[in-house]
């Protein structure tokens, strides 16, 4: 089974323990979270788009959920990371800073160490 965007945004959702309404993370928040993944994963590894390097640049919607993750779905858990990351910089708590930090971390060593 093919992952979607959709099941990426619902992960990185389950993650931040945000999986019941009312969303303390909007739905458009985490599509356009993801879609700076896949700006920065572009800059970071613009071989993993070679086949659209010169496309304009990626924009997912929350009606795309249900569209093919992408790019190798060995990278999979490096955008999961990055939307949480991103998602808890807005918290005000301390802890979830320093949480938020080595995700974002962990994308960016996720991206230079994986192979597809």
């Amino acid at each position: 089974m093919a992952r979607t965007i959709g099941n990426c945004v619902a992960e990185a959702r389950s993650i931040l323990q945000d999986t019941a309404p009312p969303y303390r993370y909007a739905e458009v928040d985490l599509y356009v979270i993801f879609n700076s993944a896949m700006s920065e994963t572009r800059r970071l590894r613009p071989d993993l788009f070679m086949a659209s390097l010169f496309d304009p640049p990626i924009v997912y919607l929350s009606t795309n959920s249900s569209s093919p993750f992408p790019i190798s779905e060995s990278y999979y858990i490096a955008v999961v990371n990055y939307i949480v990351g991103r998602a808890e910089l807005r918290d005000d708590q301390f802890n979830a800073d320093n949480r938020a930090s080595a995700l974002l971390s962990a994308f960016k060593a996720q991206l230079s160490s994986s192979t597809a």
